[in-house]
């Protein structure tokens, strides 16, 4: 009895993880499809893709965050909102997603949404940083999105902090560029920005 239980265990986790390759290659396949000549028609089919492979698999960020790409592609900016929304349902903290969902309200005109949604984000990066303080990406991350909550002077100085916590970490120094020639209208642009224009 007790071998039998195993042996359906193990072919539960197999079945599993047969499930999850096959998301992840309709995942690449969309990803494909939407990168091969970039009009409506190749978008709207990778749209369909990264459906089957969230019905395979809805646990993966991944595949709402590129399907929520492909909806702004195409200006469909409230679909991509949805499919967010379907994601921060079931895990409601993840702050790539909120912040995403935020940038996309401000390329709308919602500002007052954005805002909520970056308050939202802040609110958890704080509480990270208490339990992690030192890791560099959150806080990194953190004084990214004070661009957007409280100005381009107290995120450069938050960026002059970590700068000084962590004077050998090549991310910070990686950014430093970014940060002080940081622009909010060009930032959004270009986050938007995909497929070189409107598809065709």
């Amino acid at each position: 009895m007790a071998s039998t239980s195993c042996k359906s265990q193990v072919n539960q986790h197999l079945a599993s993880k047969k499930i999850k390759s096959e998301a992840d290659l309709l995942n690449d396949k969309a990803l494909k499809t939407s990168g091969a000549t970039c009009n409506k028609d190749s978008l709207e089919k990778a749209i369909k893709l990264f459906e089957r492979a969230i019905k395979l698999d809805n646990t993966v960020p991944l595949f709402y965050s590129n399907e929520a790409e492909i909806f702004c592609s195409l200006k469909k900016y409230k679909d991509a909102i949805k499919v967010l929304n379907r994601f921060l349902y079931y895990f409601p903290v993840n702050l790539s997603m909120e912040v995403f969902k935020g940038y996309i309200y401000e390329k709308t005109g919602d500002i007052d949404s954005a805002e909520i949604c970056y308050s939202d984000a802040m609110s958890h990066y704080n509480m990270e940083i208490q339990e992690d303080p030192n890791n560099i990406s959150i806080q990194l991350n953190r004084a990214l999105l004070l661009f957007f909550t409280q100005g381009n002077s107290q995120a450069i100085v938050e960026y002059n902090r970590i700068s000084k916590k962590f004077p050998n970490s090549e991310s910070v120094k990686f950014l430093r560029e970014d940060f002080y020639s940081f622009d909010r209208k060009s930032y959004i642009n270009q986050l938007f920005s995909n497929c070189n224009g409107s598809p065709e």
